[in-house]
């Protein structure tokens, strides 16, 4: 159960960021949590409130990896309810796509098992993502510069993301 201080904490952040207030002021703290652990961030990506989230994001000091007292963080609670465009704000701020839940369950795990195929869609994408600008090829050409393959092993995120393009999740 929550109390009425941290509820109407939690709620004043959030009434604060749907409407004109600046949140990076003094006296504000929007990472409050409600009595279950919950933030306005938490709560805002779980219900689908895009434009908030976004707000709250460009808070400095926001907490976007905050657990709840399940281990849920928003962008578990987002995954779960299949609010896609909500995770791919989320991973863009810097969101642990390995935060588990005390059960052991990560954002993909809950979008797979909700069947939120957007979802499971705007994960693999960013993880295509992120692995197309880890890869480097071993060498250069040096004929005019081009870029050259070289061998590729096994296992490296460019061969995780053929991996993923070929099994139709791209």
């Amino acid at each position: 159960m929550e109390t009425s201080q941290s509820r109407n904490t939690l709620f004043d952040v959030i009434w604060a960021v749907s409407g004109s207030i600046n949140l990076a002021v003094p006296g504000i703290d929007v990472n409050a949590k409600s009595r279950s652990g919950r933030t306005a961030l938490m709560w805002t990506a779980s219900e689908g409130h895009t434009e908030v989230v976004g707000r709250l994001l460009a808070v400095p000091g926001i907490d976007v990896n905050a657990k709840d007292n399940n281990g849920y963080t928003a962008l578990i609670g987002a995954a779960m309810w299949g609010h896609a465009d909500i995770v791919r704000l989320l991973l863009a701020a810097g969101a642990d796509l390995e935060a588990q839940t005390n059960r052991g369950d990560t954002a993909l795990m809950v979008a797979e098992r909700e069947g939120q195929i957007d979802v499971v869609r705007a994960i693999n994408s960013f993880l295509a993502a992120q692995a197309m600008n880890r890869w480097v090829p071993r060498h250069r050409s040096r004929q005019r510069d081009r870029m050259a393959l070289g061998e590729l092993d096994r296992g490296t995120p460019f061969m995780d993301l053929v991996y993923y393009h070929t099994q139709g999740f791209l």
